[in-house]
């Protein structure tokens, strides 16, 4: 299997964070997943574009923690590996309007349920 690392391991490193101004809920997962291995990460720059973190870090322009379902497709240049410890989590949630559903968003429904099942046993990832 990959080697895990611990988010401590990259106290040192640049960090690039998703969402614009770090202000969204996935920047917080990251920011205080940081702060609980003990340090205030040093944020280099911000995308809202998972693919552009990885071509980021890539460059070596420094190092992003991804989401599982952001690793459906990871670049051939990118070492990808589960964050050792306690893993950060984030809640995802779908919005549906109240009252009678057709049979459309029912169905839509059970797959996101099928997706997120499939998923629980993957771990966030540090690319």
């Amino acid at each position: 299997g990959q080697r895990s690392i611990a988010l401590g391991d990259l106290r040192e490193e640049p960090w690039l964070l998703p969402c614009v101004g770090g202000t969204c809920p996935d920047s917080n997962v990251v920011l205080n997943a940081c702060r609980d291995a003990g340090f205030e990460p040093d944020v280099y720059l911000d995308s809202d574009d998972y693919p552009a973190l990885q071509g980021m870090a890539a460059a070596g322009v420094g190092v992003a923690l991804i989401p599982a379902l952001a690793t459906a497709t990871v670049r051939g240049d990118v070492v990808v590996r589960p964050v050792r410890g306690r893993a950060p989590e984030r809640r995802i949630l779908a919005a549906v309007r109240a009252g009678e559903r057709d049979a459309l968003v029912d169905e839509t429904l059970e797959a996101l349920r099928t997706a997120a099942r499939a998923m629980l046993s993957a771990q966030p990832l540090a690319a």
